[in-house]
């Protein structure tokens, strides 16, 4: 720190208490202002990086963690293990950011963010060795025993204690983040999902929420979709989003809530509602990655497995005689789906 704008560095603190305070949207203005005022800052840097992340801010989270593996020779060596772990998780090659974070861990057991890390990587990615949720929970207890003034592994683990039926024990959990201070769309995705999986869905006021926060409501959507564990309430939510007739900013909400229920309703063998709720969204004008959602569909369900085939003759006419025109989604869409049929 010697070497570094004092300035910058008294900033890149106060964002990272308010980052352990899951306060995200305000931490990443600050340690943005650091590293605007130096950067070489590259902890500061590494940090904004995360809290770009929670607040679904892919550009600069991007951006940021480029600068820090970048000038990776300013950072002692666990941090340079992290820093190169954080890129590999952001993009999605999970078995590389694990083999990071477990060098960080070599070097300092103690560190409660590398754990953390290592927790999200399992708990988004699932690598190749992960058993379910239990390798990404461990890791999170284990930040919280070492570290429990460091929040952010609390928000997966009130996910996991609602999957789990722990009513209690997720309660416990949202109200230590409400002392803290937490983001206010953090707090109100954990407590759309807690309710709505200990009191059911009569109780939840889905369309207040999203016009609260049309980002928490489909989060908390979302997770009780997970695994198809609370279908019922997932469903009600996620019907909401798609029935509402405002004309929100955020269609990226719809287009989420079109391929989660699409994927919850397959699940359930429903397959003959999916297409229907996808014919209307196509009626509606809503048909640009339409061909990607049927052509996964299809492989798992029959009903489904009728459109996939037409999207699938049509192929061709569309990519080129070899595919030579589709993007990375397309490609893996279509090679799922003729996967499928052998």
């Amino acid at each position: 720190m010697a070497d570094r704008d004092q300035a910058a560095v008294a900033t890149w603190i106060r964002g990272e208490r308010l980052y352990r305070d899951l306060q995200f949207d305000s931490a990443y203005v600050l340690l943005r202002e650091a590293v605007q005022i130096d950067s070489l800052l590259i902890l500061a840097a590494l940090r904004g990086a995360q809290a770009a992340k929670w607040a679904h801010d892919g550009l600069r989270t991007d951006t940021l963690l480029a600068l820090a593996v970048r000038h990776d020779s300013l950072l002692i060596p666990e941090q340079v293990h992290f820093a190169h772990g954080q890129a590999a998780h952001y993009k999605g090659d999970a078995n590389a950011a694990v083999d990071r974070f477990r060098q960080a861990l070599d070097l300092r057991r103690d560190w409660p963010e590398a754990w953390t890390a290592l927790g999200e990587t399992y708990f988004h990615l699932l690598p190749e060795d992960a058993e379910g949720y239990q390798l990404a929970e461990e890791a999170f207890r284990v930040s919280f025993r070492l570290d429990p003034d460091f929040e952010p592994p609390l928000i997966h683990l009130t996910e996991i204690e609602v999957w789990n039926g722990d009513h209690d024990a997720a309660s416990t959990l949202l109200g230590r983040m409400r002392e803290s201070r937490a983001d206010s769309s953090t707090i109100l995705w954990l407590e759309l999902m807690a309710s709505c999986a200990r009191d059911g869905v009569p109780a939840i006021p889905w369309e207040e929420a999203l016009s609260a926060d049309p980002g928490a409501t489909y989060a908390a959507a979302r997770a009780l979709a997970t695994g198809a564990r609370y279908p019922v309430c997932a469903e009600a939510g996620l019907r909401t989003i798609l029935d509402d007739p405002q004309d929100r900013p955020g269609f990226s909400y719809s287009w989420g809530s079109l391929m989660t229920l699409g994927g919850l309703l397959v699940a359930q063998g429903r397959g003959e509602e999916t297409v229907q709720i996808w014919r209307e969204a196509e009626a509606s004008g809503n048909t640009g990655a339409m061909p990607f959602l049927y052509l996964v569909g299809g492989t798992v369900s029959d009903p489904v497995s009728g459109q996939a085939a037409r999207i699938d003759s049509m192929a061709q006419r569309m990519f080129g005689p070899e595919y030579e025109r589709f993007r990375p989604i397309e490609g893996w869409s279509l090679a799922s789906w003729h996967s499928s049929q052998g």
